[in-house]
């Protein structure tokens, strides 16, 4: 009997492991999942250029007003971020890293009319 206990003792608290395992996930994901998973998000994509030059500028911050989220300017200038679907959203491009590709002026835009996906190449001008 007694390993007969000891045994469902153990198989017991590997259910509970497990659930207790998968309720955390679920609660994690549930507090902090990422809008694009909500399923009404608009992807906002595009190129950051300098007004002076016409080349890509890498290492802009482009991020989306009222959201955590923010992408960095890959070498051609380009990001991609999530934004919450509605009437308009603001968006602000910041310079990250003044001393590697030179310094420009932030750049706030408003984009109306948000669909599913919107290309928006914005020109900066240099400091």
């Amino acid at each position: 009997m007694k390993t007969f206990a000891n045994k469902s003792r153990k198989f017991l608290q590997s259910i509970f492991k497990g659930l207790s395992a998968t309720s955390l996930a679920f609660t994690f994901q549930a507090c902090y999942g990422t809008a694009q998973d909500v399923g009404q998000d608009v992807l906002i994509t595009g190129t950051v250029s300098s007004t002076q030059t016409g080349e890509a500028i890498p290492g802009i911050k482009v991020s989306v007003e009222d959201q955590p989220q923010y992408e960095i300017t890959d070498g051609s200038g380009q990001f991609s971020v999530y934004a919450l679907q509605r009437s308009a959203c603001k968006v602000t491009f910041e310079d990250a890293d003044a001393l590697q590709h030179g310094a420009f002026l932030a750049k706030d835009t408003i984009v109306e009319a948000l669909g599913e996906r919107i290309v928006l190449n914005v020109s900066l001008d240099a400091r």
